[in-house]
């Protein structure tokens, strides 16, 4: 039993929402829900990995464990955890990069001095061959 189904979609929709109007809090949020989530999973994953069997294995036992996972991973993240909501925050909220050229040059004007390479008219440029 998964006890976050569908959680993938919600925060790529807060994420989403939250991107439109740059509201930190929500980015914060977010990204924090996403390193819980990551870490449940995390967790979940590498409890699969051990042998099962014993005494005390039932499906009630995988419930409690998977609870406990989850509380686990959301208290990390809110503490900081990997710090992977932090890289997510800086990402989502840093400044879109400024153009390197204000007026942007014409692909054509940029291959019509460009030389042939690799091919048996060395030497040769894209103008000459039209």
């Amino acid at each position: 039993m998964d006890p976050m189904p569908g959680i993938g979609e919600r925060m790529g929709e807060r994420i989403e929402a939250a991107m439109a109007t740059k509201d930190r809090a929500a980015i914060k949020k977010a990204a924090t829900e996403f390193e819980s989530f990551f870490l449940y999973y995390m967790m979940k994953t590498m409890r699969q990995a051990v042998p099962q069997g014993g005494l005390l294995e039932s499906k009630h036992t995988d419930t409690y464990l998977g609870l406990l996972d989850q509380e686990v991973a959301k208290r990390a993240a809110q503490r900081g955890g990997l710090g992977l909501a932090q890289a997510i925050e800086r990402q989502l909220l840093r400044p879109p990069p400024r153009a390197i050229l204000s007026s942007p040059m014409p692909v054509s004007s940029l291959q019509a001095d460009l030389p042939i390479t690799g091919g048996e008219r060395e030497g040769m440029t894209h103008e000459r061959l039209r």
